[in-house]
């Protein structure tokens, strides 16, 4: 559902991510109506996390056009730590493709940016529900079991996984980490 602000709330059923809009009877040209006085350009989303104040990997199965805080992309490893670069305020960050934030402590949700006109839009737009590789991290939309050897974002840093970990839906793990030469805006240790 919308709140007075126009943000709309993610549910969450069984770790999956579920965009609802809650109008009973209305037609999509009414919808769109609505949506498009809340803002003509996108739809806001407010994503609740329970990892307040802690760097995490999130995945939306949607283009994003903006995140708040902060989204942050990886660039690779240079001496042991991941190299993050933050997203530029431009970029969009494509359809289930994985990015890291980090919320803070008094805060357990994202802000997210959908672009989309109207209901129409939305309801066509493009999903992706495939497990995208950004540049050595995975993105996850469906929780998952994997085996030892994988990286996990876990208290700022990437750790190794063991066997039958389980990784939440709309988060991601590590593969093999390209080496880069690039300094990064933040840098997590490995």
């Amino acid at each position: 559902g919308r709140d007075d602000k126009g943000y709309m709330y993610k549910g969450r059923v069984t770790q999956k991510v579920k965009i609802e809009l809650s109008w009973s009877a209305v037609k999509p040209s009414v919808a769109s109506t609505i949506l498009s006085a809340f803002n003509p350009e996108y739809i806001n989303v407010r994503y609740f996390d329970p990892k307040a104040n802690a760097y995490q990997i999130v995945t939306m199965p949607f283009d994003i056009q903006y995140v708040e805080p902060a989204p942050y992309k990886l660039l690779g490893q240079k001496d042991g730590k991941a190299q993050l670069q933050q997203y530029s305020e431009s970029e969009i960050i494509p359809a289930g493709t994985p990015f890291i934030v980090k919320t803070d402590e008094d805060i357990n949700y994202l802000q997210i940016g959908i672009q989309a006109a109207d209901a129409s839009e939305l309801a066509n737009g493009t999903y992706v529900y495939d497990h995208v590789n950004q540049n050595g991290m995975v993105g996850t939309l469906n929780s998952l079991t994997v085996n030892a050897g994988l990286g996990l974002l876990l208290d700022g840093v990437i750790k190794n996984s063991v066997d039958n970990t389980t990784v939440d839906a709309s988060t991601g793990y590590f593969v093999e980490i390209p080496e880069t030469t690039e300094d990064g805006d933040v840098a997590l240790n490995i």
